[in-house]
């Protein structure tokens, strides 16, 4: 894993964007910013992603 990678875990289902959005809650609570400044750029169906974190 390179300096920017980060593994996250989530126990919500892989439906209708449950996941994803667990994955933006737990980064925006991580990085202590609102949600709408975490965005998935890449990866939205797949296990790896890639996201951009806004400051905010």
């Amino acid at each position: 894993m390179g300096d920017k990678d980060y593994i996250v875990k989530v126990s919500s289902p892989p439906e209708k964007g449950k996941a994803n959005r667990e994955v933006r809650g737990i980064l925006a609570e991580y990085f202590d910013v609102s949600l709408s400044c975490v965005e998935i750029i890449s990866g939205v169906t797949a296990k790896v992603k890639k996201i951009r974190i806004k400051k905010g």
